[in-house]
């Protein structure tokens, strides 16, 4: 008998040693709008992790990769896995003009300016970062404007504005705002923040969404952001307008 359970328990070690480990399971994702968002040109899409949180997930977006000669790109959530805290996300150029909800309200603060553009060449351009639900319906947007002279190399002058709006239809209001700029000859960095709160507790935080522009007349941008009562899908869209 005893012989018999000793074959017993060798053939079962045996044929379980013969059964593949189990694949680690990836990431989850919820796709915004099942998957139907407008397309990209020149674009790429890239997996990014972030970190728990006590209220969601918190994410460090990397430094924005713009082909050369492109004056206008955005970066978008595609997927959410919020268990996992990792993101699907896609930059490229958009081929569509995002359409404003019916029902946002917005407000509008100026940040002065320095000096009087009358330089040779003048320049514009905007960063916009707004978050959307699983709809595609926007919540919330933080938008900063610049426009600055340059000369010779150096920026000579410059003005900026933000605008703040929020879907009021869905629950969502402004908490604060508000907006800074700093010029030197190499640039001018102009920068808004904002928090807004919705129902149930929910708030949406834009910490910076920055526009700069360079004396040699060339434009970028970057923000940082993030939201509670996820999954949210972030956006956000520059451009050089002239």
């Amino acid at each position: 008998m005893r012989r018999i359970l000793v074959g017993l328990v060798t053939g079962l070690s045996l044929a379980l040693s013969t059964v593949p480990p189990a694949a680690a399971a990836g990431p989850h994702f919820v796709y915004q709008q099942q998957g139907h968002l407008s397309p990209f040109t020149s674009s790429r899409t890239y997996i990014l992790p972030g970190r728990p949180t006590p209220t969601g997930c918190a994410y460090s977006y990397p430094e924005i990769e713009v082909p050369a000669g492109i004056d206008h790109w955005q970066v978008r959530d595609v997927a959410i896995d919020q268990g996992r805290c990792v993101k699907l996300v896609e930059e490229g150029v958009p081929t569509v003009s995002e359409a404003a909800a019916t029902s946002m309200a917005s407000t509008t603060a100026s940040f002065g300016g320095d000096g009087v553009l009358s330089a040779t060449t003048t320049a514009s351009g905007y960063a916009h970062a707004w978050f959307e639900n699983i709809f595609g319906q926007s919540l919330t947007s933080d938008t900063t404007y610049l426009t600055w002279g340059y000369s010779g190399g150096c920026v000579t002058s410059s003005s900026s504005y933000g605008d703040w709006a929020w879907n009021y239809g869905l629950g969502w209001g402004l908490v604060s705002n508000s907006g800074s700029r700093s010029q030197a000859c190499a640039q001018v960095s102009a920068t808004t923040w904002s928090t807004f709160s919705g129902l149930l507790g929910c708030y949406q935080y834009y910490y910076s969404v920055t526009a700069i522009g360079r004396g040699n007349g060339s434009f970028t941008a970057n923000r940082s952001d993030s939201a509670t009562c996820g999954p949210i899908w972030e956006h956000f869209d520059y451009q050089k307008t002239t």
